[in-house]
């Protein structure tokens, strides 16, 4: 499974005075790595979210998930925000992206749909996202109440930035090439790019430790 990163990793990503690591995080540093019962090597997903604005009040619009295998999960919020709490970008690029129907469910239903979706991988599995201080921070929110932590849940994320990624520059240039027939701010599409930008990297660090 590789090195599991320490607090100093995390620390190091985010905005200084951004986020203020909480008391699960640092107990986490110390835990067993996550999904040695499951007798598998563990499953990549890599996911985005979109938000109503860049401020601490933000609120969660939208998030998407998708796997090494492609299996994917999308979901628009439809009880965590108001038009009027978006800003421009949101209102001009993020919300008129949305797909809506099916995919609007409350907050409550996404924290267990998510849950659930998660553990369905047998494996275990670690997110993967491109921004520690605003992705990451909707996971720990969604699975704050005890016991909705997914079981094979790995509970720090692996970073796709230069530290980590194999070959950042390919994976820069393969996000610029796939957005051609992707939408840029659609949470599911960004989740896609990723995966993408992170096969044509050679894989991270992370994958390669032993």
């Amino acid at each position: 499974m590789g090195v599991k990163y320490k607090l100093a990793d995390l620390v190091a990503e985010m905005p200084p005075g951004h986020i203020e690591l909480d008391d699960k995080l640092r107990a986490w540093e110390n835990m067993a790595p996550v999904g040695r019962e499951f007798g598998a090597p563990p499953m990549r997903i890599f996911f985005d979210t979109e938000f109503t604005a860049l401020h601490w009040e933000t609120k969660l619009i939208s998030i998407g998930l998708v796997a090494e295998d492609e299996r994917s999960f999308y979901a628009e919020l439809s009880d965590t925000y108001q038009i009027t709490d978006c800003a421009n970008f949101a209102r001009d690029v993020v919300l008129p992206l949305l797909d809506g129907g099916e995919a609007r469910m409350s907050w409550v239903d996404l924290s267990l749909r998510l849950g659930n979706w998660i553990e369905g991988f047998e494996h275990p599995v670690i997110l993967s996202t491109d921004s520690l201080a605003w992705d990451w921070p909707w996971i720990q929110k969604l699975f704050a109440e005890p016991g909705t932590w997914p079981a094979n849940l790995v509970p720090d994320p692996l970073l796709l930035t230069m530290n980590y990624l194999v070959d950042y520059d390919r994976f820069e240039e393969t996000l610029e090439r796939v957005f051609a027939g992707l939408r840029r701010h659609h949470a599911l599409d960004d989740a896609k790019a990723n995966r993408l930008g992170w096969i044509a990297a050679g894989g991270d660090i992370r994958g390669n430790e032993s």
